[in-house]
């Protein structure tokens, strides 16, 4: 059982690891479009995030 828990927890981790560097990358890019005042200039990574960021997200 405790084996279990552990392997639990670990995947938990390695999900919200994953969604946190997804989440800062988004930011990042935000902040880089707010700069360059150009709304559209990563759309496609944002979207591909985005839909990662909710696969990642439907895993816990």
């Amino acid at each position: 059982m405790d084996y279990q828990n552990r392997e639990d927890r670990a995947k938990r981790d390695k999900v919200v690891r994953r969604g946190a560097e997804i989440s800062g990358r988004l930011q990042a890019i935000g902040n880089i479009e707010k700069r360059a005042k150009n709304k559209g200039l990563f759309q496609e990574q944002r979207d591909k995030m985005r839909k990662e960021l909710l696969e990642v997200r439907k895993g816990l």
